[in-house]
């Protein structure tokens, strides 16, 4: 709890707060990783008022920023926090921007190796070998 009321307090809606620094980054995905995959974790404690407001930053955002994201990484922490968050509210605002974000990632699946990157805004592509 106090690790994230840190990020909460300072970089809320950013990917990260920097630990040493305490600069906040959003270098990784522009997707507020930290908050969506920290979810499960506040509904399973109960942490209703940090649930309430990331849910309602979540309902307003727009999955598809205009840069690469490593596939892997998004989907195991911003898909996956989605799917946990609709799982144990049953809100439906995690589904569809699950819905929003997997239609993003899909253009990585269409060759017949997937594809390590993705820019989620224009849907293209590339592999990182």
């Amino acid at each position: 709890k106090h690790c994230y009321d840190n990020y909460a307090n300072n970089c809320f809606g950013k990917d990260r707060l920097k630990p040493i620094s305490g600069a906040c980054s959003d270098d990784f995905m522009g997707l507020a990783l930290t908050m969506i995959d920290a979810m499960d974790t506040m509904h399973i404690m109960n942490l209703t008022e940090d649930f309430d407001r990331a849910t309602v930053y979540v309902s307003n955002m727009t999955m598809d920023p205009d840069r690469d994201v490593s596939v892997f990484e998004t989907t195991i922490r911003v898909l996956g926090g989605l799917l946990s968050a609709h799982a144990l509210s049953h809100n439906d605002v995690f589904k569809s921007k699950a819905v929003e974000l997997a239609n993003g990632l899909r253009p990585a699946f269409t060759s017949p190796l997937p594809c390590g990157h993705v820019n989620l805004y224009w849907g293209s592509a590339r592999q990182d070998f």
